[in-house]
């Protein structure tokens, strides 16, 4: 019955305004490019991607009731896009990741993991995740290759002055501006796709996938991905949400059995592999979301898109501007960059550029451990002071002035002592 009042009052909470619709597109810098790349690539079905996107959208919305994204799961994409690997591949890395998040979520071994892990190594992911981001942008609007043209360095630089602007002036939802910008452009600049555009029948089916599936599944992209979505999707999200949403902190059993379900049914209905994460939620929260309305309405967009016009919708996808798309980005990872404001001990400093090192050079779980590290050795003082022996220190420094102010005024001289 609580569980009933609870989903009643987050509908209740919901709001459709201009901001919310702003904010529920924060997070297409990401979606848009790994999407198209994964179906026109490795030949995901476009229909089944989009339908189960946008009803775990929804359901996140109503769950939640704050804009909790849902993403590609970025290290099983990168590496399918990267290495070709089979649309069951995909599907099985998925279900692997999604059950062992689950477990872990369910079973509550989650919460004795987060308590074990400080605080710090948390905001070095959010900051290594931002980098990673802001570079992507950066390369997105490069990579056009061109410096004049619909979609090209120019149009990049002007879609970052015009979002700094938007920014600076009042609470203008920039990124709705943009996004309809690119849909103009898109037409503009790819015409051709226009006449594709179909209405196609509903047609989404269960896959079958083989025992060799989920062992080449497993070991290619399933292990990298689980300490990512570990931390990026469950731990940083959490954090991330009680920041934004003070009172409305979601909590990393709940969000980690979210995680797992939609990847153990999801994909085996073909939908790509999925999750939370913290640079969707800053993103979509930087322009605009601030209820689960705005999750309902993109969930909502992408089940029609998906039910009406399906495969037909993939040269949109794929001729959509990168210059603009990539100006979205640089901005989202900007966001997650500036967390590290709140990080002021130069200890918790150095672990955090410690792990976001690690992050960006070899990889999240090599980030995570040295983080891990050097959270608990610092501390303790293995490599350099503890609090506690500094503030020792400082005591007994304080105490050699005292003996040294003692009152010698009953003391008589050397010379008086002998002359009497």
């Amino acid at each position: 019955m609580g569980f009933l009042i609870k989903i009643k009052d987050n509908i209740k909470s919901f709001r459709f305004n201009r901001m919310e619709l702003s904010g529920s597109l924060g997070d297409m810098g990401l979606y848009i490019p790994l999407v198209a790349a994964l179906v026109s690539v490795n030949g995901l079905n476009i229909t089944a991607v989009l339908f189960f996107s946008g009803l775990f959208n929804i359901l996140s919305g109503i769950l939640f009731s704050i804009p909790m994204c849902v993403q590609p799961m970025k290290a099983i994409a990168t590496i399918a896009i990267a290495d070709n690997l089979t649309v069951n591949q995909i599907l099985a890395a998925g279900i692997i990741t999604g059950f062992i998040i689950f477990i872990l979520g369910a079973t509550g071994l989650l919460k004795h993991i987060v308590r074990k892990i400080p605080t710090v190594i948390i905001r070095g992911v959010q900051v290594a995740l931002g980098l990673k981001l802001l570079i992507k942008g950066i390369e997105m609007i490069r990579d056009t290759k061109s410096w004049i043209g619909y979609d090209s360095i120019l149009t990049g630089i002007i879609c970052v002055i015009l979002i700094i602007f938007m920014f600076a002036h009042c609470r203008v939802p920039a990124a709705l501006y943009i996004f309809s910008a690119g849909i103009l452009v898109t037409m503009i600049g790819s015409p051709a796709f226009i006449p594709v555009l179909s209405v196609n029948s509903f047609s989404i089916n269960p896959a079958v996938i083989s025992v060799s599936d989920f062992y080449y599944g497993g070991i290619l992209a399933a292990i990298p991905q689980i300490p990512l979505t570990l931390l990026n999707s469950v731990i940083a999200v959490c954090a991330l949400s009680g920041e934004l949403f003070p009172g409305k902190r979601t909590g990393e059993r709940e969000l980690a059995m979210s995680v797992g379900i939609m990847n153990m049914v999801g994909c085996v209905f073909g939908a790509m592999p999925s999750c939370h994460g913290a640079g969707g939620l800053a993103g979509q929260y930087r322009y605009g979301a601030r209820t689960g309305g705005s999750m309902v309405f993109i969930g909502g967009v992408k089940m029609m898109l998906a039910i009406t016009l399906g495969a037909s919708l993939m040269p949109f996808f794929a001729g959509f501007p990168k210059s603009i798309l990539g100006a979205l980005l640089f901005f989202t990872g900007m966001d997650l960059v500036l967390l590290i404001k709140d990080v002021e001990k130069k200890r918790d400093l150095f672990i955090v550029f410690a792990s976001v090192s690690g992050i960006l050079v070899l990889n999240t779980a090599a980030g995570f451990i040295i983080g891990i590290c050097l959270g608990y050795l610092l501390p303790h003082g293995w490599l350099i002071p503890s609090e506690r022996e500094k503030i020792e220190k400082e005591k007994l420094a304080a105490e050699v002035p005292r003996h040294r102010e003692m009152d010698v005024s009953h003391i008589k001289p050397v010379d008086s002592v002998i002359t009497s």
